[in-house]
């Protein structure tokens, strides 16, 4: 049986209104926790990495020594979850950088556009991201835009949405990738006052306008520099973001979760109604079309990159299966927020080192086991010479087909053993 008796060792744990040390897992895992908190118990992130889906939770090993779970719900939100965003914005990264690569190996270049709008501190949050989907879309339906797109040669575009919060409230803004021909310094010029100008005029059409210092368009020199440009909402620096106070840009979603996880309640509200806003809202989109010209595959959808980075662990005989957890004891694990560090102790250490930090923090650990790894040997059973038994930790046993009287003979069943 399991119990908890303290968990004052926890070294995910951390007082309120007290910034600590933590690695880039522990502080994913820690402010997904704080969006659970802060979006209500029955929000699927609150679910995410701490709800069992199968019978027994296991920790693997995968090719790179790197561990992780299965048996877990994740929740595939690359907006109020920063452990799936991470995963997400990985998988990103590599389709739209495998996508400008092939594009500058066919002579053309990419073009980093960020386009906003002109907000204070008293508009919804909601309301700011609909006005800015709205004004993509009248800019890439007008005629102004076409023209300026079959004039030099753009084929295509992949567009990010993101968005902070500062000192004049809410602050939504897009990423956006061009994809052109390799333009002249005097086209680039060109190309870069037609977007403002159609940008500043659909805005204008809803009283809107173009915020200060708020539209840039700039070539990007490589393809890792493009893919970062649209593809870093979730990635580790981002997320990291969050142990320290915000910038001129204002403070991301994931400042935010990290403030309220210290105390601050205006911080956690702020989360919540950012998570509602931009509920079902897509974070990156593909002009239709675009893959396709370089014969890629389909972009994956969120849930699918957030599920791939665990994978298939290797099969048992190859050790993949480091630790199970009983029920009880995986409920004790998320209670005491040690899933980051089971982890960590499962990477350093393995089944003894999850085992060792269970004692620390008044845990017993799990009755069950993983089953041994395969050691490349094979053993002889003595009662049945000549049958061989894979050892495999009792995954799976491989025996001779024997006759039942040739099993007699050699005293496997009753009879004489001696």
């Amino acid at each position: 049986m399991s119990a908890v008796h303290t968990n004052a060792n926890n070294p995910t744990g951390h007082k309120p209104g007290v910034r600590t040390e933590e690695s880039a897992r522990q502080r994913r895992h820690r402010l997904r926790n704080a969006a659970g908190v802060a979006l209500g118990g029955e929000h699927r992130t609150a679910f995410c990495g701490r709800r069992r889906c199968a019978e027994t939770v296991t920790v693997h090993a995968k090719e790179n020594g790197r561990a992780s779970y299965r048996g877990v719900y994740t929740c595939g939100s690359i907006w109020t979850c920063p452990e799936c965003a991470s995963k997400i914005s990985a998988g990103r990264g590599k389709e739209v950088g495998g996508l400008c690569c092939e594009h500058v190996k066919a002579g053309q270049a990419c073009y980093m556009n960020t386009l906003t709008i002109r907000h204070s501190l008293g508009d919804d949050c909601g309301q700011l991201r609909k006005m800015l989907s709205w004004a993509w879309d009248q800019v890439l339906r007008s005629g102004a835009m076409r023209r300026v797109r079959d004039r030099f040669n753009i084929i295509g575009y992949v567009r990010s949405l993101e968005i902070t919060h500062g000192a004049h409230g809410w602050h939504p803004h897009l990423h956006v990738l061009w994809f052109a021909r390799d333009l002249s310094p005097e086209d680039e010029a060109t190309v870069r006052a037609a977007l403002y100008e159609r940008w500043a005029h659909v805005l204008e059409r809803r009283g809107y306008s173009v915020a200060p210092q708020g539209f840039d368009f700039q070539r990007a020199y490589n393809a890792e520099q493009a893919a970062e440009y649209v593809a870093k909402w979730g990635t580790g620096a981002e997320i990291a973001k969050g142990a320290s106070k915000s910038g001129r840009g204002g403070r991301s979603p994931w400042q935010l979760l990290d403030d309220a996880d210290h105390g601050c309640e205006r911080s956690a509200g702020l989360f919540a109604e950012y998570a509602r806003s931009f509920k079902g809202a897509r974070h990156l989109t593909y002009a239709r079309g675009l893959r396709d010209l370089y014969d890629l595959e389909p972009e994956a959808e969120d849930e699918q990159l957030a599920l791939m980075d665990d994978g298939e662990a290797p099969e048992f005989e190859k050790g993949g299966e480091l630790y199970r957890f009983d029920k009880e004891a995986w409920l004790h694990v998320v209670k005491a927020k040690l899933t980051a560090a089971v982890l960590l102790a499962a990477e350093e250490k393995g089944t003894e080192g999850v085992d060792a930090l269970l004692w620390e923090n008044g845990i017993s650990p799990s009755v069950d086991r993983p089953p041994e790894p395969f050691t490349g040997r094979v053993r002889v059973l003595r009662a049945a010479r000549g049958t061989t038994v894979t050892n495999q930790g009792g995954v799976m046993m491989e025996l001779r087909a024997l006759s039942k009287e040739g099993e007699e003979k050699r005293g496997v069943y009753g009879g004489n053993h001696g």
